[in-house]
């Protein structure tokens, strides 16, 4: 009986103990640092606008951006990003929605499932970019951006 109790409260702790911790790391232009968590195992490929994080397998990546947002709001940027996609034969641009500080694009390339946030603020435009299979993750990445300066 003890034994079985034994087993049932290590299962338990087992239960709730914290997850491994990502990596915080930083990037982005000068003028527009931020932080994120890089869960174990993915790659980072920094940018001078920003970075690419992809997974271990290589089937779920996502490119965070910073630009000059050029006078446009999130919407008027998200139109001209999907124009330019749509440039490419290989691109099929699937929908556009947003309002002037946040918009997404949805749009195939290649035939993989692509879709693009787009937030403007203080005059700069925040792209993130993903696809793949794992969203959970990709979920948790975006959750964790932070403005480097805090």
């Amino acid at each position: 009986m003890k034994k079985l109790l034994s087993l049932a409260l290590l299962a338990g702790m087992l239960s709730i103990a914290p997850a491994a911790q990502a990596a915080v790391q930083e990037f982005g232009p000068q003028s527009s640092r931020f932080t994120i968590d890089v869960p174990d195992g993915w790659q980072t490929v920094p940018r001078a606008d920003g970075v690419i994080v992809n997974s271990a397998d290589q089937k779920t990546s996502m490119a965070l951006q910073v630009n000059p947002a050029s006078g446009l709001n999130a919407k008027q940027f998200a139109d001209a990003i999907a124009k330019e996609l749509a440039k490419d034969p290989k691109n099929s641009v699937e929908k556009v929605e947003g309002d002037a500080s946040v918009a997404n694009i949805y749009y195939k390339a290649e035939g993989s499932n692509i879709a693009m946030i787009v937030m403007v603020t203080e005059g700069k435009a925040f792209t993130a970019t993903m696809g793949g299979e794992d969203t959970n993750t990709l979920k948790g990445i975006l959750d964790s951006i932070k403005d480097a300066k805090q």
